[in-house]
């Protein structure tokens, strides 16, 4: 049998108490993925944490390490160089927080499609937007390396210009799930399939956004509710809202792809619900949105990008708990602010919440909406 190496990266903590909490959440799902992997026949885990306390975490597991980095991360360069160190002529590449739903025996089919393709080939969880992957030759990644300062890129880059066979496995919650931001950690950690260290943290953390996902669960399951999803969401998740749910749905879909094609990184996104919020003011924004539907989950990435300058990871993810005062860029602490004043539940993400987050609440759901039939 054909034996994977396989690469699990944490990325450095962070000094902010909102990078601290993903950091926490991230570290117990790669704890979680670690041990499932080490039950799946023919792979050989190694750990790659930036941070000397990860490092230890998973050194007192029994995880075998990889070297440290030095300088500024660049993801391309790195994984390339520790395949060229290690002599590894094939990678499975998950970041620490990009398959907290893959149980032991996904992960084995995962791997037993993956050694039925050709060299050139791969298998990756999202081509437009890549958290895992499974490559049969690293040569590919010396060729894309400086091409692809994050994960997210990774499988589009292969595909689009070295020319790998890179198949995306289907648009389902276990293969989607991914913790991008505070949402997903709160709302994947109440699937089933979560790990035990990750449904530890979900169900131990406490906080405005909590509240906010437990309420917006409720107005999920009343019939003739209104739910808007803005943001990169796609047709799937919709076929998914209209099959499942007694709600009705008003999707805002923009920018799919924009950290893929580069378009967050040359300053191109464009989007016209951010022109709508920039234009009226978050305070009316928010105020018609309450009044058209019972729920909001709002990937606000987009808009950040649209408007620049991109907020920092703690900006970002202290607006997502709904943490206030840790807010610096002034014009998102506004929009914080209308959020959590709003009189139904919005909440905000990154792609996640408007994909492989918002799949995972409703396998969690489950049969909690059972014999709904969509009206046409």
């Amino acid at each position: 049998m054909v034996t994977y190496p396989v690469l699990i990266m944490l990325a450095p903590r962070g000094e902010h108490r909102a990078a601290h909490w993903m950091a926490d959440a991230r570290a117990a799902a790669a704890a979680d993925l670690w041990a499932r992997l080490k039950q799946v026949e023919g792979v050989d885990v190694v750990v790659d944490a930036a941070d000397p306390s990860d490092r230890k975490v998973f050194e007192e597991l029994g995880a075998s390490l990889a070297p440290p980095s030095s300088g500024v991360f660049h993801f391309g360069r790195h994984v390339n160089q520790i395949c060229a160190e290690l002599a590894w002529e094939r990678v499975a590449y998950f970041g620490g927080a990009s398959a907290p739903l893959l149980t032991q025996e996904t992960l084995t089919a995962v791997f037993e499609q993956a050694r039925e393709l050709e060299a050139r080939g791969g298998l990756v969880n999202n081509l437009h937007s890549s958290d895992w992957l499974v490559l049969n030759d690293t040569h590919a990644l010396a060729q894309v390396a400086e091409r692809v300062p994050k994960d997210n890129m990774l499988g589009w880059v292969l595909a689009q210009e070295a020319g790998y066979e890179i198949r995306a496995m289907p648009p389902e919650s276990a293969f989607r799930a991914d913790l991008d931001t505070p949402a997903d950690v709160l709302m994947i950690g109440r699937h089933p399939m979560a790990g035990a260290r990750l449904k530890a943290f979900a169900q131990d953390a406490d906080g405005a956004l909590q509240g906010r996902i437990e309420t917006l669960e409720q107005a999920l399951l009343v019939p003739g509710n209104g739910l808007a999803v803005i943001g990169r969401a796609s047709s799937q998740l919709w076929q998914r809202l209209e099959r499942e749910l007694p709600v009705w749905v008003r999707s805002f879909v923009e920018e799919r792809g924009m950290v893929a094609s580069g378009r967050l990184a040359d300053g191109s996104v464009r989007s016209l619900v951010a022109e709508v919020v920039q234009t009226w003011g978050a305070e009316r924004f928010v105020a018609t949105l309450s009044e058209l539907v019972q729920a909001v989950v709002w990937d606000t990435r987009v808009w950040m990008a649209h408007r620049g300058p991109w907020p920092s990871d703690s900006d970002r993810w202290s607006a997502d708990l709904g943490w206030l005062g840790e807010i610096e860029d002034t014009g998102l602490a506004e929009l914080t602010r209308v959020i959590g004043e709003a009189p139904i539940p919005i909440v905000t993400g990154g792609q996640g919440v408007v994909g492989g987050s918002m799949m995972a609440l409703l396998d969690e759901l489950g049969g909690r909406a059972a014999g709904y039939q969509p009206s046409k």
